[in-house]
């Protein structure tokens, strides 16, 4: 109870049965923990932040807040595990290229990557070896599919290996890979490859913007994608 007396306020000796009720497996789904809450404890933010940290540090599994009651006695809140998302995935084509089905939630919930903006972008995030790589097919395989033109940069020459000789006669691709070429689809492994590949595609951006703000229609072109594959040693060999 001494790390819990503090957060709380609580008086030396404080009975911990009273003021934290733990289930058996407290890291099953629907599992509720619930710390109960002394009548001057203010309930600030940071005093919130403390105790959900706690909390998590006495369940070994990531938690969330799933109730607050702080208006009347009893006072408390009860946490409940972080419902994980699922190991995999089935791709969910879509009807409209500016929605990118990206995955599934917890419950497999389907998520959506909206990309009709301004500067359309989206960031991949994750550890070595977390599935960054897999995950960037996806936007490959979507725009293709409505047309677009697709440069992928891939300077480590490890990505989209599942591309294979069913496609020999591509627009251009790894000179050095020959089977990874694809229609429509352009591999850059050397770094002034790539550095071009970018200039090209920030000057067709541009293009399109002052054709757009001319008044000419640029429904008749085909969208184009950029796929940077390890952004870090991209940007980092670009410098030198």
């Amino acid at each position: 109870m001494r790390s819990l007396s503090g957060p709380l306020q609580l008086p030396i000796g404080a009975s911990e049965d009273k003021w934290l009720a733990v289930p058996r497996n407290p890291a099953k789904q629907g599992a509720i923990t619930r710390v109960n809450l002394p009548d001057h404890w203010a309930g600030e933010e940071y005093q919130q932040l403390a105790i959900a940290r706690l909390v998590d540090r006495w369940i070994k599994v990531p938690m969330e807040v799933s109730r607050i009651h702080l208006t009347s006695a009893p006072r408390f809140m009860e946490f409940t595990p972080t419902p994980q998302p699922p190991d995999a995935a089935s791709w969910r084509p879509s009807e409209d290229p500016y929605v990118m089905h990206v995955g599934d939630g917890p419950g497999k919930t389907p998520i959506y990557a909206r990309t009709e903006t301004d500067v359309p972008h989206l960031a991949v995030v994750g550890g070595s070896g977390s599935g960054k790589t897999t995950t960037l097919t996806v936007p490959l395989v979507h725009s293709r599919t409505y047309g677009a033109l697709v440069d992928i940069i891939d300077l480590k020459r490890m990505s989209f290996t599942e591309i294979g000789d069913e496609h020999p006669n591509g627009i251009a691709g790894d000179p050095s890979r020959p089977a990874r070429t694809v229609s429509g689809v352009r591999i850059h492994t050397r770094i002034e490859d790539a550095i071009r590949a970018l200039a090209e595609f920030v000057a067709s951006a541009t293009a399109i913007a002052l054709m757009q703000q001319a008044g000419m229609s640029t429904k008749h072109l085909p969208a184009r994608v950029m796929i940077i594959d390890e952004f870090g040693s991209f940007a980092g060999g670009a410098k030198q």
